[in-house]
């Protein structure tokens, strides 16, 4: 069993181990009715594409390769994705803090993981317009987010990320990523990166910077001091800490 130009394929000599036989399979390819995508000889094996096969031989493939099968049905999702842009350009601007932005490969893994849960959304659009059309009841969720979950592993070989494996918590977070409709891309960001935990490395910048100052040796008063700490507050876009300098300087004239 291979992956050949992205088709999952069979080679003769498998399909003639108790699945098929030659005399048939040369039928088939005659009428038609499956697909050849590489000939045999010189060192080579003949490849045959398993979903061309026709059903009974296709289930019997499936039964004998079940790897192969979880690899399938991965397929629905896996091409669907495709990198979401305005993730990209999300992911490539945001700021832990007025210095430090994420790592490439963090950039990357949130990248994957918002494009991974819009293939998802797609998938399940469609399979919901796909039963309609027929009269038939939406998709279960249960169901479908059971497939998306099974098929993480396998969607992570071509695009690594960090959802979870569970089907229950990939579907909360899906619901938590699409809530109100729209991709909320800091949702997908980890707690440690948020901007909201910026604030105690921007109070730890900033105390460094009010020693450095009070330490200078054209010994400031604590007016300048303030007004300088201001002056570079504000061009780093700490500006709404302003009350640590007053608080930083007191304790030091109170010592």
């Amino acid at each position: 069993m291979e992956l050949y130009n992205g088709k999952y394929c069979i080679s003769h000599a498998e399909l003639t181990a108790g699945i098929i036989s030659a005399d048939m399979i040369k039928w088939y390819k005659r009428s038609g009715k499956i697909d050849q995508v590489q000939l045999g000889g010189n060192g080579r094996e003949a490849l045959y594409v398993v979903d061309s096969l026709p059903t009974k031989y296709r289930i019997e493939v499936y039964k004998r390769y079940p790897d192969l099968q979880a690899q399938a049905e991965s397929r629905e999702f896996i091409d669907r994705i495709t990198l979401d842009p305005y993730a990209v350009q999300f992911y490539s601007e945001y700021r832990i803090d007025a210095v430090r932005g994420l790592s490439d490969d963090k950039q990357l893994e949130y990248v994957h993981n918002a494009s991974i849960l819009a293939a998802f959304r797609e998938v399940l659009s469609r399979s919901d317009s796909q039963h309609l059309k027929l009269s038939r009841p939406k998709v279960r969720r249960g169901e479908f987010w059971a497939r998306a979950a099974k098929a993480l592993p396998r969607i992570a070989d071509r695009f690594p990320n960090s959802l979870p494996e569970n089907a229950r918590r990939l579907q909360e977070k899906y619901n938590e990523f699409f809530k109100g409709g729209k991709a909320n891309y800091e949702v997908l960001v980890s707690g440690k990166f948020r901007n909201s935990n910026a604030a105690k490395v921007s109070n730890e910048e900033q105390e460094a910077l009010m020693v450095r100052l009070m330490s200078d040796y054209r010994n400031l008063d604590n007016e300048q001091i303030a007004s300088l700490y201001n002056v570079v507050a504000e061009k780093n876009e700490l500006a709404q800490h302003y009350i640590l300098c007053g608080q930083i300087v007191e304790n030091q004239v109170r010592s």
